[in-house]
């Protein structure tokens, strides 16, 4: 019965402790949404119906392009 006391007494005493130094802890904060470098290059390219002119989107802008046939 002794040892049982001891034991519980020693878990308590080192539970207790710790219980109360993580009551101060605060929630984690995210971390900031991190920034998609922007593309190098043209992309989402569409031609049109006739096929003169060639829309893409360049770092976020639209640019339309004529073009321009190979012999």
């Amino acid at each position: 019965m002794d040892r049982r006391l001891s034991a519980a007494l020693g878990s308590a005493l080192i539970l207790l402790p710790v219980l109360v130094w993580s009551r101060g802890d605060r929630p984690a904060e995210r971390p900031a949404p991190a920034k998609l470098p922007t593309a190098l290059g043209a992309i989402h390219p569409r031609l049109s119906p006739d096929g003169s002119t060639l829309a893409f989107s360049y770092q976020g802008k639209f640019g339309p392009a004529p073009v321009l046939a190979a012999p």
